[in-house]
């Protein structure tokens, strides 16, 4: 008999965590990928399957872009147009120039941010993903399948 109250106690624990799970719950997911002298992190913060803030952290060794100076990848970014300040409310872009590596941060949150605005950022979406919102799902898929792993 304590046998069988402890697998309906086990399911009763599992039922309750899958309701959780699927329900509108907000949360945090935190995925990663490391490649050759670059180190990519990128959060989404969600509420259920729409993700309200990403941000995405890059960590680059300069030898992993063929670069030996802080001064030559200032120049090399700068020609990419990648050190343009980003002027969209709810965007935040910040790229830190170190003596050996360099840190770049983009947060972009959906909650600030108008739609219009955001479709300024190339190469970020097509426009019927912006006007639906971003699935927390869909974009799981998209960066698993470029190699990400989720950390806890």
């Amino acid at each position: 008999m304590k046998m069988k109250n402890r697998w309906i106690a086990l399911l009763v624990i599992g039922f309750v965590m899958l309701l959780g799970a699927c329900s509108g719950e907000a949360g945090e997911r935190t995925f990663k990928l490391e490649e050759e002298g670059i180190t990519s992190m990128v959060t989404y913060e969600h509420e259920g399957d729409e993700v309200i803030k990403h941000t995405t952290e890059v960590t680059m060794d300069y030898s992993a872009l063929g670069l030996s100076s802080k001064e030559e990848a200032e120049e090399f970014f700068e020609a990419m147009g990648s050190s343009e300040k980003i002027d969209i409310e709810g965007v935040s872009h910040d790229i830190t120039y170190k003596n050996d590596t360099l840190s770049e941060t983009l947060t972009i949150d959906f909650t600030e941010a108008d739609v219009e605005d955001l479709k300024e950022i190339p190469g970020f979406g097509d426009d019927e993903d912006l006007e639906n919102g971003i699935s927390l799902k869909e974009s799981i898929k998209l960066i698993e399948s470029q190699g990400y792993e989720e950390v806890e």
